[in-house]
Protein backbone atom coordinates (compact mmCIF):
# COMPACT_ATOMS: atom_id res chain seq x y z
CA UNK A 1 0.00 0.00 0.00
CA UNK A 2 1.52 3.17 -0.47
CA UNK A 3 2.69 5.50 2.28
CA UNK A 4 0.59 8.43 2.97
CA UNK A 5 2.03 10.57 6.18
CA UNK A 6 -0.95 12.48 7.19
CA UNK A 7 -2.89 9.33 7.73
CA UNK A 8 -0.24 7.52 9.77
CA UNK A 9 -1.83 8.94 12.98
CA UNK A 10 -4.82 7.29 12.33
CA UNK A 11 -3.07 3.71 11.48
CA UNK A 12 -1.50 3.79 14.87
CA UNK A 13 -4.90 4.88 16.18
CA UNK A 14 -6.78 1.89 15.09
CA UNK A 15 -3.65 -0.47 15.92
CA UNK A 16 -3.68 0.65 19.56
CA UNK A 17 -7.05 0.18 20.11
CA UNK A 18 -7.06 -3.41 18.76
CA UNK A 19 -4.42 -4.13 20.71
CA UNK A 20 -6.29 -3.32 23.64
CA UNK A 21 -8.78 -4.82 22.25
CA UNK A 22 -10.86 -1.89 22.51
CA UNK A 23 -11.35 -1.59 18.56
CA UNK A 24 -15.06 -0.54 18.38
CA UNK A 25 -17.64 -3.09 16.36
CA UNK A 26 -18.59 0.00 14.08
CA UNK A 27 -16.95 3.53 13.32
CA UNK A 28 -16.99 6.30 10.85
CA UNK A 29 -14.41 8.35 9.16
CA UNK A 30 -15.22 11.67 7.38
CA UNK A 31 -13.18 13.07 4.63
CA UNK A 32 -10.40 11.83 2.63
CA UNK A 33 -11.35 11.97 -1.25
CA UNK A 34 -7.98 12.39 -2.67
CA UNK A 35 -6.13 12.12 0.12
CA UNK A 36 -5.55 8.22 0.05
CA UNK A 37 -8.79 7.50 2.13
CA UNK A 38 -9.38 4.50 -0.62
CA UNK A 39 -5.98 3.07 0.05
CA UNK A 40 -6.67 3.56 3.48
CA UNK A 41 -9.38 1.52 4.27
CA UNK A 42 -7.61 -1.27 2.19
CA UNK A 43 -5.06 -1.13 4.83
CA UNK A 44 -7.66 -1.33 7.80
CA UNK A 45 -9.54 -4.22 5.90
CA UNK A 46 -6.52 -6.39 5.62
CA UNK A 47 -5.43 -5.25 9.16
CA UNK A 48 -8.55 -6.57 10.03
CA UNK A 49 -8.34 -9.57 8.69
CA UNK A 50 -4.94 -10.65 9.45
CA UNK A 51 -4.01 -13.68 11.37
CA UNK A 52 -0.48 -12.51 12.91
CA UNK A 53 0.01 -8.80 12.65
CA UNK A 54 -0.45 -6.94 15.84
CA UNK A 55 0.71 -3.61 14.68
CA UNK A 56 0.60 -3.99 10.79
CA UNK A 57 -1.03 -6.73 8.80
CA UNK A 58 1.79 -9.45 7.69
CA UNK A 59 1.32 -9.95 4.28
CA UNK A 60 2.41 -13.53 4.51
CA UNK A 61 -0.83 -15.55 6.19
CA UNK A 62 -3.43 -17.28 4.33
CA UNK A 63 -5.99 -14.14 5.11
CA UNK A 64 -3.61 -11.59 3.66
CA UNK A 65 -3.10 -13.34 0.75
CA UNK A 66 -6.66 -13.59 -0.07
CA UNK A 67 -7.09 -10.07 0.54
CA UNK A 68 -4.35 -9.02 -1.78
CA UNK A 69 -6.14 -11.29 -4.43
CA UNK A 70 -9.41 -10.10 -3.71
CA UNK A 71 -10.94 -13.11 -3.00
CA UNK A 72 -11.44 -13.16 1.04
CA UNK A 73 -14.81 -14.15 2.25
CA UNK A 74 -14.95 -12.11 5.56
CA UNK A 75 -14.21 -9.21 3.76
CA UNK A 76 -16.88 -6.95 1.60
CA UNK A 77 -17.00 -3.37 0.45
CA UNK A 78 -19.53 -1.57 -0.66
CA UNK A 79 -19.95 1.37 -2.86
CA UNK A 80 -22.47 3.58 -4.56
CA UNK A 81 -23.44 1.92 -7.69
CA UNK A 82 -25.31 2.80 -11.13
CA UNK A 83 -24.75 6.73 -12.97
CA UNK A 84 -27.14 8.48 -9.96
CA UNK A 85 -23.90 6.90 -7.95
CA UNK A 86 -26.47 5.57 -4.95
CA UNK A 87 -26.50 2.76 -2.16
CA UNK A 88 -29.69 1.15 -2.23
CA UNK A 89 -31.52 -0.94 0.04
CA UNK A 90 -30.31 -4.29 -1.50
CA UNK A 91 -27.00 -4.12 -1.79
CA UNK A 92 -27.76 -3.01 2.23
CA UNK A 93 -30.15 -6.38 3.18
CA UNK A 94 -26.32 -8.42 1.49
CA UNK A 95 -24.17 -6.49 4.28
CA UNK A 96 -26.76 -7.44 7.30
CA UNK A 97 -26.61 -11.00 5.83
CA UNK A 98 -23.27 -11.15 5.64
CA UNK A 99 -22.85 -9.44 9.04
CA UNK A 100 -24.99 -12.40 10.52
CA UNK A 101 -23.29 -14.98 8.81
CA UNK A 102 -20.70 -16.81 10.66
CA UNK A 103 -17.12 -16.12 9.55
CA UNK A 104 -15.71 -18.56 6.85
CA UNK A 105 -12.28 -17.86 7.41
CA UNK A 106 -12.78 -18.66 11.09
CA UNK A 107 -11.21 -15.32 11.81
CA UNK A 108 -13.15 -11.77 12.11
CA UNK A 109 -15.24 -10.01 9.69
CA UNK A 110 -14.94 -6.80 7.99
CA UNK A 111 -17.01 -4.60 5.98
CA UNK A 112 -16.79 -1.23 4.40
CA UNK A 113 -19.03 1.23 3.02
CA UNK A 114 -17.59 3.53 0.95
CA UNK A 115 -19.35 7.16 0.44
CA UNK A 116 -21.93 6.47 3.16
CA UNK A 117 -23.60 9.34 2.19
CA UNK A 118 -25.39 7.95 -0.73
CA UNK A 119 -27.46 5.56 0.96
CA UNK A 120 -31.03 6.21 0.15
CA UNK A 121 -33.18 6.43 3.26
CA UNK A 122 -34.22 2.91 3.25
CA UNK A 123 -30.68 1.52 3.05
CA UNK A 124 -29.83 3.88 5.69
CA UNK A 125 -32.57 2.37 7.87
CA UNK A 126 -31.67 -0.98 6.70
CA UNK A 127 -28.23 -0.65 8.13
CA UNK A 128 -29.29 0.46 11.88
CA UNK A 129 -30.19 -3.69 11.88
CA UNK A 130 -26.52 -4.11 12.76
CA UNK A 131 -25.62 -0.80 14.20
CA UNK A 132 -27.85 -1.44 16.87
CA UNK A 133 -27.20 -5.49 17.60
CA UNK A 134 -23.65 -5.09 15.99
CA UNK A 135 -23.20 -9.19 15.67
CA UNK A 136 -19.48 -10.15 17.16
CA UNK A 137 -16.66 -10.73 15.57
CA UNK A 138 -17.95 -8.41 12.78
CA UNK A 139 -16.59 -4.90 11.84
CA UNK A 140 -18.07 -1.85 10.33
CA UNK A 141 -16.09 1.11 8.78
CA UNK A 142 -18.45 4.06 7.37
CA UNK A 143 -16.38 6.61 4.96
CA UNK A 144 -18.44 9.84 4.41
CA UNK A 145 -17.54 12.86 2.63
CA UNK A 146 -20.82 14.18 4.16
CA UNK A 147 -21.08 13.64 7.44
CA UNK A 148 -24.04 15.67 8.33
CA UNK A 149 -25.85 13.96 5.59
CA UNK A 150 -25.86 10.69 7.58
CA UNK A 151 -29.40 9.89 9.34
CA UNK A 152 -28.51 11.16 13.11
CA UNK A 153 -29.34 7.74 14.31
CA UNK A 154 -26.43 6.10 12.38
CA UNK A 155 -24.33 8.82 13.28
CA UNK A 156 -24.95 8.31 17.13
CA UNK A 157 -24.30 4.55 16.99
CA UNK A 158 -20.57 4.85 15.72
CA UNK A 159 -17.77 5.64 16.77
CA UNK A 160 -16.24 8.69 14.84
CA UNK A 161 -12.78 8.63 13.93
CA UNK A 162 -11.00 11.82 12.63
CA UNK A 163 -7.57 12.87 11.14
CA UNK A 164 -5.62 15.81 10.04
CA UNK A 165 -5.37 15.97 6.14
CA UNK A 166 -2.14 16.94 4.55
CA UNK A 167 -0.38 19.94 4.91
CA UNK A 168 0.48 22.00 1.96
CA UNK A 169 4.24 21.07 2.63
CA UNK A 170 3.42 17.29 2.99
CA UNK A 171 1.26 17.18 0.01
CA UNK A 172 3.88 19.02 -2.35
CA UNK A 173 6.82 16.79 -1.08
CA UNK A 174 4.88 13.92 -1.26
CA UNK A 175 3.90 14.74 -5.16
CA UNK A 176 7.55 15.69 -5.79
CA UNK A 177 8.56 11.94 -4.57
CA UNK A 178 6.57 10.77 -6.91
CA UNK A 179 8.40 12.57 -9.75
CA UNK A 180 6.36 15.64 -10.22
CA UNK A 181 8.39 18.88 -10.35
CA UNK A 182 7.44 21.73 -7.21
CA UNK A 183 5.70 24.27 -9.80
CA UNK A 184 3.97 21.66 -11.29
CA UNK A 185 2.91 20.38 -7.68
CA UNK A 186 1.65 23.48 -6.46
CA UNK A 187 -0.18 24.02 -9.37
CA UNK A 188 -1.99 20.24 -9.42
CA UNK A 189 -2.86 21.22 -5.39
CA UNK A 190 -4.10 24.30 -6.28
CA UNK A 191 -6.51 23.03 -9.32
CA UNK A 192 -7.84 20.20 -7.03
CA UNK A 193 -8.94 21.71 -3.85
CA UNK A 194 -5.54 20.58 -2.09
CA UNK A 195 -5.80 17.07 -2.85
CA UNK A 196 -2.40 15.48 -3.43
CA UNK A 197 -3.44 11.63 -4.65
CA UNK A 198 -6.27 13.14 -7.26
CA UNK A 199 -3.94 16.01 -8.37
CA UNK A 200 -1.11 12.98 -8.78
CA UNK A 201 -4.05 11.66 -11.01
CA UNK A 202 -4.63 14.46 -12.97
CA UNK A 203 -0.56 14.29 -13.92
CA UNK A 204 -0.55 11.12 -14.82
CA UNK A 205 -3.62 11.01 -17.41
CA UNK A 206 -2.27 14.07 -18.74
CA UNK A 207 -4.77 16.61 -17.95
CA UNK A 208 -2.68 19.59 -17.44
CA UNK A 209 -1.61 19.41 -20.95
CA UNK A 210 -4.89 18.53 -22.33
CA UNK A 211 -6.32 21.74 -20.51
CA UNK A 212 -4.50 24.19 -22.25
CA UNK A 213 -6.15 23.79 -25.42
CA UNK A 214 -9.50 23.24 -23.47
CA UNK A 215 -9.37 26.64 -22.19
CA UNK A 216 -7.53 28.21 -25.17
CA UNK A 217 -10.77 27.52 -27.33
CA UNK A 218 -13.48 28.69 -24.81
CA UNK A 219 -11.07 31.85 -24.55
CA UNK A 220 -11.38 32.32 -28.24
CA UNK A 221 -14.90 31.67 -28.28
CA UNK A 222 -15.74 33.88 -25.50
CA UNK A 223 -13.18 36.70 -27.64
CA UNK A 224 -14.44 36.32 -31.25
CA UNK A 225 -17.55 33.57 -31.16
CA UNK A 226 -17.67 31.46 -33.97
CA UNK A 227 -20.82 29.74 -35.68
CA UNK A 228 -19.76 26.69 -35.93
CA UNK A 229 -18.63 23.98 -33.93
CA UNK A 230 -15.45 22.48 -35.23
CA UNK A 231 -13.03 23.56 -32.82
CA UNK A 232 -15.34 20.91 -30.67
CA UNK A 233 -14.03 17.78 -32.61
CA UNK A 234 -11.10 16.98 -30.53
CA UNK A 235 -12.99 17.65 -27.40
CA UNK A 236 -15.88 14.84 -28.47
CA UNK A 237 -13.68 11.93 -26.81
CA UNK A 238 -12.47 13.98 -23.76
CA UNK A 239 -14.78 12.60 -20.18
CA UNK A 240 -17.55 15.36 -20.45
CA UNK A 241 -16.98 15.79 -16.26
CA UNK A 242 -13.34 16.34 -16.52
CA UNK A 243 -14.09 19.22 -19.64
CA UNK A 244 -16.42 20.93 -17.80
CA UNK A 245 -14.40 20.90 -14.62
CA UNK A 246 -11.93 22.50 -16.05
CA UNK A 247 -13.68 25.20 -17.77
CA UNK A 248 -15.76 25.85 -14.73
CA UNK A 249 -12.73 26.44 -12.54
CA UNK A 250 -11.58 28.89 -15.48
CA UNK A 251 -14.75 30.55 -15.41
CA UNK A 252 -14.49 30.52 -11.21
CA UNK A 253 -11.28 32.53 -11.33
CA UNK A 254 -12.66 35.44 -13.77
CA UNK A 255 -15.21 36.01 -11.64
CA UNK A 256 -13.16 36.47 -8.83
CA UNK A 257 -10.80 38.87 -10.65
CA UNK A 258 -13.76 40.96 -11.90
CA UNK A 259 -15.15 41.10 -8.52
CA UNK A 260 -11.84 41.78 -7.00
CA UNK A 261 -9.66 43.25 -9.27
CA UNK A 262 -7.00 40.95 -7.91
CA UNK A 263 -5.48 37.73 -8.94
CA UNK A 264 -5.22 36.30 -5.22
CA UNK A 265 -6.81 33.69 -4.94
CA UNK A 266 -7.14 32.11 -8.31
CA UNK A 267 -6.43 28.25 -8.46
CA UNK A 268 -5.10 28.24 -12.50
CA UNK A 269 -1.94 29.68 -11.40
CA UNK A 270 -0.07 29.39 -14.62
CA UNK A 271 -2.67 31.49 -16.25
CA UNK A 272 -2.38 34.66 -14.02
CA UNK A 273 -1.06 36.62 -16.64
CA UNK A 274 -4.00 35.83 -19.40
CA UNK A 275 -6.94 36.13 -16.55
CA UNK A 276 -7.01 39.63 -16.02
CA UNK A 277 -7.49 40.19 -19.83
CA UNK A 278 -10.11 37.77 -20.71
CA UNK A 279 -11.92 39.40 -17.88
CA UNK A 280 -11.74 42.87 -19.45
CA UNK A 281 -14.28 41.41 -22.13
CA UNK A 282 -16.89 41.76 -19.79
CA UNK A 283 -16.00 43.91 -16.82
CA UNK A 284 -19.15 43.31 -14.58
CA UNK A 285 -19.77 40.02 -13.35
CA UNK A 286 -23.08 39.15 -14.23
CA UNK A 287 -22.74 37.57 -17.93
CA UNK A 288 -19.91 35.50 -15.77
CA UNK A 289 -22.05 34.26 -14.11
CA UNK A 290 -24.56 33.44 -16.39
CA UNK A 291 -21.54 31.84 -18.13
CA UNK A 292 -21.15 29.59 -14.70
CA UNK A 293 -24.97 28.71 -14.53
CA UNK A 294 -24.59 27.45 -17.79
CA UNK A 295 -21.92 25.26 -17.07
CA UNK A 296 -23.20 24.02 -14.02
CA UNK A 297 -26.46 23.04 -16.07
CA UNK A 298 -24.26 21.34 -18.77
CA UNK A 299 -22.53 19.22 -16.16
CA UNK A 300 -25.46 18.00 -14.23
CA UNK A 301 -27.45 17.05 -17.67
CA UNK A 302 -24.01 14.64 -18.62
CA UNK A 303 -24.08 13.52 -14.76
CA UNK A 304 -28.09 12.59 -14.81
CA UNK A 305 -28.28 11.91 -18.50
CA UNK A 306 -28.18 7.51 -19.03
CA UNK A 307 -28.78 7.94 -22.73
CA UNK A 308 -26.15 11.21 -23.14
CA UNK A 309 -25.61 12.71 -26.53
CA UNK A 310 -22.58 14.56 -25.23
CA UNK A 311 -22.11 15.79 -28.97
CA UNK A 312 -25.39 18.01 -29.08
CA UNK A 313 -24.74 18.82 -25.21
CA UNK A 314 -21.43 19.97 -25.86
CA UNK A 315 -22.81 21.99 -29.28
CA UNK A 316 -25.62 24.02 -27.82
CA UNK A 317 -23.75 24.93 -24.95
CA UNK A 318 -20.76 26.03 -27.10
CA UNK A 319 -23.33 27.92 -29.64
CA UNK A 320 -25.27 29.76 -26.78
CA UNK A 321 -22.41 31.05 -25.32
CA UNK A 322 -22.40 34.53 -27.15
CA UNK A 323 -26.08 35.15 -25.89
CA UNK A 324 -25.17 33.65 -22.54
CA UNK A 325 -22.63 36.66 -22.52
CA UNK A 326 -24.85 39.85 -23.52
Amino acid sequence: MDTFPWLQPLQERITQLATQRRLPHAMMISGGAGMGITSWLTWFESYVLCQHGSLRPCGQCHACQLHAAGTHPDGLRLQPDGKAQLIKVDAVRQVVNFAHNTAQAGGQKVIVIESAERMNTAAANALLKILEEPPAGTFLLLQTDDMNALLPTIRSRVQRLSFAPPTKEQSITWLVNKGVNEDTAKLLLALHYGQPCTGLAAHEQGILVQREPWIRALAQQIRQPMLNTRSLESFLTTEPEVLLRCWTSWVTDIIRVVQTGSTEGVVNLDMIDQLPRIAEQYPQVQPWFRLYDALQDVTQSARLNNNLNWQLLLESFWLRIPSILK
